[in-house]
């Protein structure tokens, strides 16, 4: 689950987009599709946000230990690095599955809108955590909320990433409104 976490991710941002608020295609067909094309794409990126986070996690684990008042400073300082990597991990698979870029360059628009849009990033986490609080206060509800996550997140992500080109709009017909192209195809992804 952890390595197929971004994958995923962009596959549930797609269909969130797609499917609830754009009227178009099935949930699951769609979800299933945008993660057949992103598995390969998204794996080096899951692989570095694990190495990432593992990093952080055993530092502040290891600081923690110390007890000394230095330690706890540089644990604080490791916990806004933690911050600051969930929040561009945060915007880092919808721009995978939204433009047609290279890993390198999926990574440097993730942290240039994490930081250039910083209310929308708050916002993010604010949602992400409230998520988070209601999966732990409230098991079952792991079945809901991460969908109403997802929609939710979609509102935020679609004012920040229409404003750097369409890369996941589809044409449309002025006149008759009909679609211009083909059911199989998922933007940004070619071949």
């Amino acid at each position: 689950p952890v390595i197929t976490a971004g994958a995923a991710s962009a596959a549930a941002y797609y269909a969130t987009v797609r499917v609830l608020r754009k009227k178009r295609g099935y949930a699951t067909g769609e979800f299933f599709q945008a993660f057949k094309a992103n598995f390969k794409l998204s794996l080096p990126l899951q692989l570095i946000l694990v190495l990432i986070f593992c990093w952080l996690f055993f530092d502040i684990v290891y600081l923690y230990g110390y007890g000394t008042d230095f330690a706890r400073a540089l644990s604080y300082i490791l916990y806004m690095f933690t911050v600051i990597a969930l929040s561009v991990s945060l915007y880092l698979y919808p721009c995978l599955q939204r433009y047609d870029e290279r890993n390198f360059e999926i990574f440097k628009l993730a942290v240039y809108f994490t930081f250039r849009h910083l209310l929308t990033t708050i916002g993010q986490l604010v949602l992400f955590f409230a998520a988070l609080l209601g999966v732990y206060l409230m098991p079952w509800s792991i079945l809901i909320i991460p969908g109403l996550w997802w929609y939710a997140e979609s509102f935020l992500l679609e004012r920040v990433l229409s404003r750097y080109g369409e890369g996941d709009e589809e044409e449309e017909d002025s006149e008759s409104g009909e679609r211009q192209e083909e059911e199989s195809r998922i933007p940004g992804r070619t071949g």
